[in-house]
């Protein structure tokens, strides 16, 4: 927040903060959708073609993951876990995921 501050010194509390929670929940869409293209990736290897279960075990265990870090904040008193944020991860693996089977599928 120090740094949203220093950009925008004329920013209300309420916008300072409204800034600050967009630029998270951001934050949490790119690093999950980030997550499942390199799962994506590791999984296919040097090879060209494209196989349905490259992209269903990236998002398994992407998903998987996500689910895991947010049950996980909820032991720490300093973070929740939340299913709101599971559902940006989730929506970030899914739009990751969904430009990968539309580059790859065959018209």
């Amino acid at each position: 927040m120090p740094l949203i501050a220093w950009l925008l010194p004329e920013a209300s509390r309420h916008m300072m903060e409204t800034l600050h929670i967009l630029l998270r929940k951001t934050g949490h869409f790119l690093e999950y959708a980030f997550l499942a293209f390199l799962l994506f990736r590791a999984f296919r290897g040097r090879e060209n073609a494209f196989q349905f279960t490259w992209i269903l075990c990236a998002a398994l265990i992407s998903l998987g993951y996500s689910a895991l870090d947010e049950y996980l904040q909820t032991f720490t008193s300093a973070r929740t876990g939340s299913f709101y944020d599971w559902l940006i991860d989730a929506s970030g693996i899914a739009c990751s995921l969904g430009i990968l089977i539309r580059k790859h599928k065959k018209f």
